[in-house]
């Protein structure tokens, strides 16, 4: 598992170089979480994305939109799921502390 600091897939992300407001939008800005997931969508690193945004979420409050996930969904994930999240053949599962 790769770990927090790895962030080297970041260079392939589609949001790369746009400003990062379309992504931190205000908590109620529906239109604009909509506008960043739909850029997500498509996004060859949408599911490392997620998952360094879970791992984040773990220590930090973290707000906006990460792997096409508002803060909503990636806290109401983390509730239910750990931190696990598939794609077709690959899972990240972040370990627990001892």
């Amino acid at each position: 598992m790769s770990n927090i600091h790895d962030t080297q897939w970041m260079q392939y992300a589609d949001c790369t170089g746009m400003p990062i407001d379309i992504f931190v939008p205000a908590v109620h800005e529906n239109a604009k979480i909509n506008y960043a997931k739909k850029i997500c969508e498509t996004c060859p690193v949408i599911y490392d994305c997620r998952a360094y945004s879970l791992r984040l979420a773990r220590t930090y409050d973290l707000h906006g939109v990460y792997g096409g996930w508002s803060q909503k969904q990636r806290n109401n994930h983390l509730r239910t799921n750990a931190l696990t999240v598939r794609r077709p053949g690959v899972a990240y599962k972040q370990e627990t502390p001892r």
